[in-house]
């Protein structure tokens, strides 16, 4: 297949690996191991410290809700999985904004953007940690399917930070000619990745042949950069070396 693709670094901010909040060398309990050995469940385990940690300094009855949560609701789970993510899920409504909690101002909003949505759309919560220099902050991600194609689905995402839309930047081209970047409202078959803090994004065009493009995109300061794109504009089968551009050449 004959690809164009466009990798950019936008921040030279360093990727971190996400881990639970503790030592796992240490984990000795059924809840500890689980967490331990699930990549989301400790990703999960670590936003929510990052969540306490800032309450902390405001709420005095943080630590009493907290010991009330790890003792009523944690350990019970015994260390499943299902029953922890659950909990984790429950317990971050705590923190920040719960679906059911959404006001009618920004289910007005997701209906003005996506006035062609499936029935079937729900709006899904993600959770992302956003690693600074300063300090690690979490930011709830809404998602709900936008519009359903001949070929794939669209996602709309907002965050709790301001309940907006969240834009997704594009490179905007003809064939094999970059001329520019622009935006967008909504991915295409859209992937979250929470643990990496990234989305994924593949469409297929209408024609003859394997028209398609797909990018990615990483969360960095509540918006989302892109990461890599690429584009088969020629449908023609031909594969061609990749090519490389930096962001700077089209600002």
């Amino acid at each position: 297949m004959r690809f164009l693709q466009i990798a950019l670094i936008v921040f030279g901010t360093a990727i971190m690996s996400n881990a639970a909040s503790f030592d796992c060398s240490k984990a000795s309990s059924a809840t500890e191991k689980s967490i331990c050995a699930s990549e989301i469940l400790s990703h999960r385990d670590q936003a929510l410290a990052i969540l306490y940690k800032e309450k902390r300094e405001y709420d005095e009855s943080a630590a009493d809700a907290q010991k009330d949560w790890i003792t009523n609701v944690q350990i019970p789970c015994k260390g499943d999985k299902a029953c922890l993510l659950s909990a984790y899920d429950r317990r971050f409504d705590d923190f920040l904004p719960s679906i059911d909690g959404l006001d009618s101002e920004t289910i007005d909003m997701v209906n003005a953007l996506c006035p062609h949505k499936p029935d079937y759309a729900e709006i899904i919560r993600h959770i992302f940690i956003d690693h600074s220099e300063d300090e690690d902050t979490v930011t709830a991600v809404f998602e709900t399917a936008c519009w359903l194609g001949a070929y794939q689905e669209g996602s709309l995402f907002f965050h709790s930070y301001d309940m907006l839309a969240i834009p997704v930047p594009v490179f905007k081209g003809d064939d094999n000619e970059i001329i520019g970047i622009g935006a967008t409202t909504t991915v295409p078959m859209a992937d979250v990745d929470e643990i990496n803090g990234t989305i994924h994004g593949w469409s297929k065009s209408r024609g003859i042949g394997d028209c398609s493009s797909s990018g990615s995109w990483k969360f960095i300061d509540r918006n989302l950069a892109l990461q890599n794109y690429q584009v088969d504009s020629l449908c023609d089968g031909e594969f061609e070396a990749n090519q490389f551009f930096d962001i700077n050449d089209f600002l």
